[in-house]
């Protein structure tokens, strides 16, 4: 089956490339170019993949109205862990900069885990032998 990938090697062949369209639709100001995000991803990854750098959290942002179920979900679970920076998105605003939780592709990469919440998922809830 194929698997869905932002980006692959010349050899990873099963993985089919989907672009992020989320990074086109979002209206920031100095966002800049696709390529200039990546760019600046892997200056910042290194050799090891800064696997020594990251800090151990787990990360999300996003607009609780898109799949409020699920997203209220884990931001309900995910609450007063000392490994969780999941919040809501407090839109960026451009006189409230300092307000905003927003935080850059290549800053999100700065974390350990980066949480996907989208599609048909399971709940959240830890199962109840989970030590989480």
């Amino acid at each position: 089956e194929p698997l869905w990938a932002l980006s692959r090697r010349a050899q990873d062949t099963h993985l089919w490339l989907m672009p992020d369209f989320a990074f086109w639709s979002w209206d920031l100001p100095g966002l800049g170019p696709y390529d200039g995000v990546v760019s600046q991803i892997e200056k910042n990854e290194g050799e090891d993949g800064g696997w020594s750098r990251k800090v151990p959290t787990l990360f999300w942002r996003g607009k609780l109205p898109m799949a409020p179920k699920l997203r209220n979900e884990l931001i309900a679970v995910t609450r007063g862990k000392e490994w969780s920076d999941v919040e809501p998105l407090v839109p960026y605003v451009v006189h409230a900069v300092e307000q905003s939780n927003y935080a850059s592709a290549a800053d999100q990469c700065n974390s350990m885990l980066i949480a996907h919440v989208e599609g048909d998922h399971q709940s959240l809830q830890p199962k109840p032998d989970c030590n989480c």
